[in-house]
């Protein structure tokens, strides 16, 4: 989420380019569609029953539940 609003920043700062640039970028949706992904995982494991829930930090990792590779929808 840093990285795509760093970039807006920075692209922003370019009169009208930048703004053309920042329309394609779409970062407030790529935040949002990360954002929504993690608190979905989030949410998956405060549903389960204590004795079922993961607390491992090494198996639990932001994006879980997304398969390898996959690509977050614009």
């Amino acid at each position: 989420m840093l990285f795509n609003n760093a970039v807006s920043a920075a692209v922003g700062f370019v009169p009208v380019v930048g703004d053309l640039i920042l329309a394609i970028w779409k970062a407030n949706s790529r935040n949002a569609a990360l954002l929504e992904e993690f608190l979905r995982v989030r949410g998956e494991e405060a549903l389960k029953p204590p004795a079922a829930r993961v607390e491992d930090q090494a198996v639990v990792k932001p994006g879980a539940g997304s398969k390898q590779g996959e690509r977050l929808t614009r």
